[in-house]
């Protein structure tokens, strides 16, 4: 049925499954032709966002950065602008650029506080902290995501887990045993 509406979706569906099984190029050419062949398609800016995603994985940033950046631009839904910029500030992250990291997780918090992605940019701000030897200002952020609603369990474990850890830098043992203490109840 190559004139369906459909086909734009079970390509990027496709995609998804290649990607998952490790076929990477063929996830790569799904991807492809959703972008080249469906430009109109809802299903163009998330085969861009996986895209990207897969060039992140490969380390090429650069290509990873401007298939995120233009689903950032776009008039993409909420979630999938959200999930580009988070990609965007991971990306930064991996090219050292960490200035520019903050910067693109702070306004996917800014602009969607209410989104799952924006805990887990709270979380990747904590980590920029914890790098940066700002450990108060991991140890608050760490304890935002461990005590979000909207987190899932995974990430607040490791955010009570890296609030822990904040304190063990800042040898203050006592508070580092009571977040661990937490994680482990």
């Amino acid at each position: 049925h190559p004139k369906s509406p459909l086909v734009p979706e079970a390509l990027l569906k496709a995609g998804e499954l290649y990607r998952r099984i490790g076929d990477r190029e063929s996830a790569k050419r799904m991807f492809r032709t959703v972008i080249q062949d469906y430009p109109s398609s809802p299903s163009v800016l998330s085969a861009r966002l996986a895209a990207s995603q897969l060039f992140a994985e490969e380390g090429q940033t650069e290509l990873a950065e401007r298939e995120a950046r233009r689903v950032s631009e776009s008039d993409a839904p909420a979630e999938v602008k959200a999930g580009a910029l988070f990609s965007l500030g991971k990306l930064h992250v991996m090219s050292s650029r960490f200035a520019e990291a903050e910067a693109t997780f702070s306004s996917l918090i800014a602009a969607y506080p209410k989104s799952p992605i924006a805990v887990g940019s709270t979380y990747e701000l904590g980590l920029l902290d914890l790098s940066g030897r700002a450990y108060p200002a991991a140890v608050e952020r760490f304890k935002r995501v461990s005590s979000a609603e909207n987190a899932d369990d995974t990430l607040k474990a490791l955010a009570m887990m890296m609030t822990g850890e904040a304190y063990l830098r800042q040898r203050d043992y006592g508070s580092a045993e009571k977040a661990f203490e937490k994680l482990l109840a």
